[in-house]
């Protein structure tokens, strides 16, 4: 049996490994060398949907409001500070 998209992020965590959502259809994986199984990767493929919905929108990557498919977007307003009411 397979363990569900959040046993296995529950996983990876525990492994000290990072999975982010990089845009509407790519996952980034920060892990040590060798620590990530051939078994990691294909339950990786194999719920790389289930992955991306869980991880959902990424927020402005400097106040945290707005949501982006893409990870590290700073939004408009961050951008130009001097236009806030």
């Amino acid at each position: 049996m397979s363990p569900s998209a959040t046993t296995l992020m529950q996983s990876l965590v525990h492994r000290q490994m990072k999975l982010v959502r990089v845009s509407s259809t790519h996952l980034r994986i920060s892990a040590l060398a060798g620590a990530l199984t051939d078994e990691d990767r294909a339950e990786l493929r194999a719920r790389k949907d289930e992955l991306l919905e869980l991880l959902g929108p990424q927020p402005c990557a400097s106040c945290g409001r707005f949501a982006f498919d893409n990870a590290g977007v700073v939004c408009y307003w961050c951008r130009h500070p001097g236009l806030r009411a």
